[in-house]
């Protein structure tokens, strides 16, 4: 009945009839075309999409692969389809150098610098650090470099740490440790600190222990020096121990000190307690030149210590530093630290220092002191220190300090200095010739 009924409908409307068996033979073409197209195609996973491809509002950084976890390892797992085509990266960073390189302000150069750095999606990091070594880009590519892998340690420490220990060693390479270690101290030391521990290959290890260590020199010397001290033997690392071993001996010089002692390497040590003893001078003079004297090997650095702590010394205690001076033994450290003493002295007030160079009663040490003051006063006043320079007892000396005045003297006053020393009637005339006869 009903298919009767339909086809009354039909027959009384053929054009219904027409559009359905047309309708009919599309839908199964489709049917058939679906089923062909199912046979012939890989039904895989789809191919990921490329960078350029990724819809706008999302950044590579959202969809690459993160930092991974220090105990998976430090392989970087990024993947080659999030990289742009090297072309595509070449324009924007072409169009940075020239605003970067054509601004004069520093200001703004850093503002260009830091806002270039901060668009850059960290996915991009690798082809751009890549680029930067191109001839075209060195102009300016050294202070982007840097910044890139100082934000780079920052947020991806280990991607940036692996990435850096494949490159060259050199220069660049050093320069790239440091600025990812100050990226990602800045964040987390420790982290830092336990990440480049793990580093096989020393010549990045040890830079890296280096750059931490020296960040904690000022208000942790005894963690730096720990720090430190696990490095192999180098002049970069004997360097760092001995500024460490100084800035620590400015808060604390005894216990720098001590620390210092227990150095079995005797080098290291004297230089280190060379340091040590200069910046504590400052605190306690006594006890720093006292220390230096007891515990330092006599020597070139010894000497160089306690000279460096007289002149210091001297700047705000001559009185007593002076005092210190005169009981040392007789011989050359003497005779130097108290020549350095009156040099400082006199600058402060000549006057004192001459009443003290005249109350010493050593007569070894008192030459040494007069001639010191002579050579303070002879420019401005030569007939003083012509008169101070008779008072010197050792005809060698006396006679080698009048020939220095009498050269220096005649070079800008001839006729003063000639009628000087034809008025001494107590030089041998030998020497009153000789000194006459000086060009």
């Amino acid at each position: 009945m009903i298919h009767n009924s339909i086809f009354k409908h039909a027959t009384r409307r053929p054009w219904l009839a027409w559009l359905g068996l047309a309708l009919a033979i599309v839908a199964g073409w489709k049917l058939v075309v679906g089923l062909q197209n199912r046979s012939e195609v890989n039904l895989g996973p789809s191919p990921a999409p490329r960078i350029t491809d990724l819809p706008a509002g999302v950044s590579a950084q959202s969809v690459s692969a993160r930092d991974p976890n220090p105990a998976e390892g430090l392989a970087d797992t990024r993947t080659d389809y999030l990289q742009p085509p090297p072309n595509m990266m070449k324009e924007p960073l072409a169009r940075f150098m020239a605003a970067w390189n054509a601004e004069t302000d520093p200001g703004k150069k850093d503002e260009i610098l830091s806002r270039f750095v901060e668009d850059l999606a960290l996915a991009d990091y690798p082809l751009m650090l890549a680029l930067l070594t191109d001839a075209e880009f060195e102009r300016g590519g050294r202070e982007l470099r840097a910044r890139l892998f100082r934000r780079w340690g920052d947020r991806e420490p280990h991607l940036a740490s692996s990435w850096v220990s494949r490159m060259s060693a050199g220069q660049a390479r050093t320069e790239a440790v440091s600025a990812v270690v100050q990226g990602y101290a800045s964040r987390d030391f420790e982290g830092a600190v336990a990440l480049f521990k793990t580093q096989a290959d020393p010549s990045v290890r040890e830079p890296a222990i280096l750059e931490l260590a020296g960040t904690l020199a000022g208000s942790d010397p005894l963690r730096a020096f720990a720090l430190g001290a696990e490095l192999s033997p180098s002049p970069d690392r004997d360097r760092f121990l001995t500024t460490t071993a100084s800035m620590w001996a400015a808060l604390d010089g005894p216990a720098a000190a001590q620390w210092a002692a227990q150095i079995p390497d005797e080098t290291l040590q004297q230089r280190m307690l060379g340091e040590i003893v200069v910046q504590w001078s400052d605190k306690d003079p006594v006890a720093a030149a006292t220390r230096a004297m007891q515990s330092m090997v006599a020597g070139r650095t010894r000497d160089d210590a306690v000279i460096s702590i007289i002149q210091r010394w001297a700047q705000h205690e001559p009185e007593a530093a002076g005092e210190w001076v005169l009981n040392f033994p007789q011989g050359e450290l003497r005779d130097t630290a108290s020549t350095e003493l009156v040099k400082q002295w006199s600058q402060r007030d000549i006057g004192q220092t001459g009443e003290w160079v005249n109350a010493i009663q050593d007569p070894a040490i008192k030459d040494v002191a007069i001639a010191a003051l002579a050579g303070q006063i002879g420019p401005q006043a030569p007939a003083l220190a012509g008169e101070w320079i008779l008072r010197i007892t050792d005809s060698a000396t006396r006679s080698e300090e009048l020939g220095k005045l009498a050269a220096q003297w005649m070079s800008t006053d001839a006729a003063s200095a000639r009628a000087w020393v034809s008025q001494q009637a107590s030089l041998p005339e030998d020497l009153r010739n000789r000194l006459l006869r000086s060009p």
